[in-house]
């Protein structure tokens, strides 16, 4: 049964069309509106004789199966297996959607230098693991999400700082920029545990924060911003979220590009540079490789110079597959305690690289945490 503070949040969003709005008019912080209109609105949704079954038992919690039973006067009865179905995968963006909705544009940023034309600033990062809880008896070093955000940034300013003024800067998250996907705190495909820090929103807030201030400072500098997530095995969905924000923060910034393809795959061609990325999961880089002239016909033909970056395996590598130059990213973060009992080095760094459209890389450097 629905309370009536929840029906009060119901209506008060039927009326005003804002979350914020909303949640001012009732008196209440935007995240307790949230949670009554959201509860609310699924309890209204919900079939009636599932609700009927959940106040007979006196219980708030919707069930995964419930038997509906009926018995006439006249001696028949009926028994209906009910299911509730859950929640589509584009109901959970919508409400994603309405969570960032009342994001205020970012104030313009204008660029303090002239650019190089024809350059591109690269900027990847992998497996920066917001949310991560791993203490130094166990991983060697602490590392915790607010070590997470620091490392990221400070990474990012020497980099940012170290290369030339380019005419377009990418920024790369190449997967598992958070722990884990949800407050569950297991990895997705195998469901092992996770030692998280913080729950899931806390963690998603530092993440869309921290990429917000690597686009700001890139704008600086750079005529124009790409910002890819990719999908990574622990935080496939993390992407979407980040995109939603960030794509509504620079809604009236035309130098920013927010991009939501949703190929596993990543490729950027300018001039004569072909770069391509994926986390590094699934596929093992050769066949990836063999596989990116059919996949991508067009960008890779156009091209002289082709790159691929993985990230996934927490230490830095490199090798030629094909016509491709491959490097592994290193891991942002610190070995966790699997990795410290497996004797993972801990190798955690970031790398930015320049490249020209005409002539392929120019520089290559590395910050080590």
């Amino acid at each position: 049964m629905i309370t009536d503070r929840q029906q009060q949040a119901v209506d008060a969003y039927a009326a005003h069309g804002n979350m914020r709005e909303a949640a001012a008019s009732m008196g209440v912080a935007y995240t307790t509106f949230n949670e009554l209109y959201h509860k609310g609105k699924a309890k209204l949704d919900l079939d009636p004789a599932i609700a009927d079954s959940m106040t007979a038992v006196g219980t708030g919690l919707v069930p995964a199966l419930t038997w509906a039973k009926t018995k006439n006067p006249d001696g028949t009865s009926y028994s209906v297996l009910l299911k509730p179905a859950k929640e589509a995968t584009q109901d959970i963006l919508d409400r994603i959607v309405t969570a960032f909705a009342d994001i205020p544009a970012a104030p313009p940023i204008i660029q303090s230098e002239h650019s190089q034309a024809g350059k591109i600033a690269f900027f990847p990062h992998s497996d920066v693991h917001i949310g991560i809880d791993i203490d130094e008896d166990r991983g060697g070093r602490d590392y915790t999400p607010e070590i997470a955000v620091e490392r990221l940034r400070d990474g990012f300013s020497q980099l940012h700082a170290s290369i030339p003024a380019c005419e377009t800067a990418i920024i790369l998250n190449n997967g598992d920029l958070t722990h884990a996907n949800d407050d569950r705190d297991v990895t997705v495909k195998s469901q092992h545990r996770l030692k998280v820090k913080g729950s899931h929103r806390s963690n998603l807030n530092l993440a869309v924060n921290a990429t917000a201030w690597q686009i700001d400072m890139a704008l600086q500098r750079s005529e124009r911003v790409i910002y890819r997530p990719n999908r990574g095995n622990h935080d496939p969905n993390t992407p979407d979220t980040i995109s939603i924000a960030l794509g509504m923060r620079y809604a009236n910034e035309p130098r920013v590009t927010i991009d939501t393809s949703e190929r596993e795959i990543w490729v950027y061609q300018k001039g004569l540079v072909f770069l391509s990325a994926w986390h590094g999961d699934k596929l093992k880089a050769p066949a990836v490789c063999a596989n990116l002239p059919g996949l991508f016909p067009k960008q890779f033909g156009d091209s002289r110079f082709w790159y691929g970056f993985t990230g996934h395996y927490h230490g830095p590598a490199s090798g030629v597959h094909g016509a491709i130059n491959w490097w592994q990213l290193p891991s942002v973060c610190s070995p966790d305690q699997h990795s410290a009992d497996a004797n993972y080095t801990d190798d955690a760094a970031m790398r930015a690289m320049m490249f020209d459209e005409r002539c392929g890389l120019k520089h290559d450097m590395t910050v080590r945490f």
